[in-house]
């Protein structure tokens, strides 16, 4: 659990999704943190130019039981593309290492509805 702990945290993560808007996960994250949270938007290449993404098909910080089956969580949990054995639309969560830098097309709003304002 210590080494899965200090895996998480020297992460930053995004939701998966598209222009319209994350992943189911994120979605329901959405809903929940309304009140306190708000939104960056990004294109993903912007992101993945100048450093390595990872994959994962499961909500990494949710640690119980999703769709009724245990999640596990290990050493394959954040893949680089060149190593998933699951489809782009699998993906639930991208993360990077260390810091990230936003690009000036990075986007904020505080509903996935907008407005949106750039950075």
């Amino acid at each position: 659990m210590a080494e899965f702990l200090r895996e998480l945290n020297k992460r930053v993560f995004f939701w998966s999704g598209r222009q319209e808007g994350p992943v189911r996960a994120g979605k329901r994250a959405l809903d929940h943190y309304r009140a306190s949270d708000f939104l960056i938007r990004l294109p993903f290449l912007d992101v993945a130019k100048n450093q390595t993404p990872y994959f994962s098909r499961c909500n990494s910080g949710a640690p119980r039981m999703q769709h009724g089956k245990p999640v596990a969580r290990g050493r394959r949990t954040f893949l680089p593309a060149i190593e998933c054995d699951f489809q782009p639309r699998e993906v639930i969560e991208v993360t990077f290492i260390e810091p990230v830098r936003l690009s000036q097309r990075t986007e904020i709003a505080q509903f996935l509805a907008g407005p949106w304002e750039h950075l």
